[in-house]
């Protein structure tokens, strides 16, 4: 193994894998911390977006201190686009374990709005503070200045960056210097074309897709607004309801209209992780029932909690499908795609039905 990735959670994981394969990187994802087999390059998800600051550093250590061990040369940590998660602790991990390397960050995602200018994150050119990432009701995020946020450390380069070009600029001017390099998954982009040697490795899916079950766990408008859009008849996850009832409705609205969703409630109930849990077990049922050919899922904590239900421990990345959007394979084989929550047009959904199709 050459390369390393860790993301906080399934989506960053899943979406920094696409990217290493689309550079040419042969990569697998794994939802697990181990480092063994031949792949040239890894993306772990670590699922510390949620963790305690101290409990993710100790999870990151852990994992870099054998990352060493075993002489891999290249590390990339994928950051949340909006700043969400224990980074400053996590990025403290990384320099505890490589002491002598400088850390280059540069969190920009220009294709979905999120820019940085003056080491101050924007979205779609407003304060972090001002959207609804400031309001996640698990994981908020209202600190928009990076500095503020990752405190003093002058082994962190903070680059600001509002175009791909300016990514790829940044990679360009560390591809041969040994540092730590973190970032969005756009910066992963810019790093792996930065470090391959390779033509790109996208894998298509090698055919049309006739049955999915779309998940969406997010509560963020943006992905409520998508499913509405794309009028693929939905459910409604009820975390009091039943899982094997509410599973098999779901197995039947698949069977009858070969696409079919369960959505979030928007007045949810209960410990978000306990409800992502709950709609892990109502989707694993409708799976074993109606057996479709692709999984469509937003939101990174309930991607996590379908694959855990389902013993689904790596996927083969192909690609994306649309910027933000992955497409892999896991076992069955079933085409797996996920989105994070908290971004797209209302059309998003119905432009990835049209390809899948």
């Amino acid at each position: 193994m050459n390369a390393l990735a860790l993301a906080d959670d399934a989506t960053g994981a899943l979406e920094t894998g696409a990217r290493l394969c689309e550079a040419g990187l042969e990569a697998v994802v794994r939802f697990e911390p181990d480092l063994a087999g031949s792949a040239t390059s890894l993306v772990i998800d670590t699922e510390t977006r949620h963790l305690p600051a101290e409990q993710a550093a100790e999870r990151i250590r852990d994992i870099a201190t054998r990352a060493r061990q075993a002489r891999v040369v290249r590390i990339f940590k994928k950051t949340d686009s909006t700043l969400r998660g224990p980074i400053a602790a996590e990025f403290r991990a990384l320099l505890d374990v490589w002491p002598e390397l400088p850390l280059v960050y540069a969190p920009a995602y220009p294709a979905l709005g999120r820019t940085v200018r003056n080491g101050e994150l924007l979205v779609d050119g407003r304060p972090l503070s001002q959207t609804a990432f400031a309001r996640d009701p698990l994981n908020p995020s209202r600190e928009g200045s990076i500095a503020a946020l990752l405190g003093s450390d002058s082994r962190i380069r903070i680059c600001d960056g509002e175009t791909d070009a300016d990514l790829a600029a940044v990679a360009e001017s560390v591809r041969d210097i040994p540092c730590i390099v973190a970032g969005t998954a756009a910066m992963a982009s810019a790093w792996a074309r930065s470090i391959s040697n390779e033509k790109p490795l996208r894998r298509k899916p090698d055919r049309a897709v006739r049955t999915c079950l779309v998940v969406n766990g997010s509560l963020h408008p943006a992905s409520r607004e998508q499913l509405a859009h794309s009028g693929i008849p939905a459910l409604t996850h009820t975390p009091a309801a039943d899982p094997l009832d509410l599973g098999n409705l779901l197995a039947r609205l698949v069977t009858r209209n070969r696409w079919a969703a369960l959505c979030a409630s928007p007045a949810r109930a209960g410990k978000p992780l306990a409800v992502a849990a709950h709609a892990a077990r109502v989707t694993a049922h409708a799976i074993r029932q109606s057996a479709p050919e692709c999984l469509i899922v937003f939101g990174g904590d309930t991607v996590f909690a379908i694959l855990h239900e389902l013993g689904i421990r790596e996927a083969t990345p192909h690609g994306e499908l649309v910027p933000g959007v992955p497409a892999s394979t896991v076992a069955g084989p079933m085409l797996l795609v996920t989105k994070a929550g908290g971004f797209g047009a209302a059309d998003y959904l119905l432009r990835v039905r049209r390809l899948l199709e």
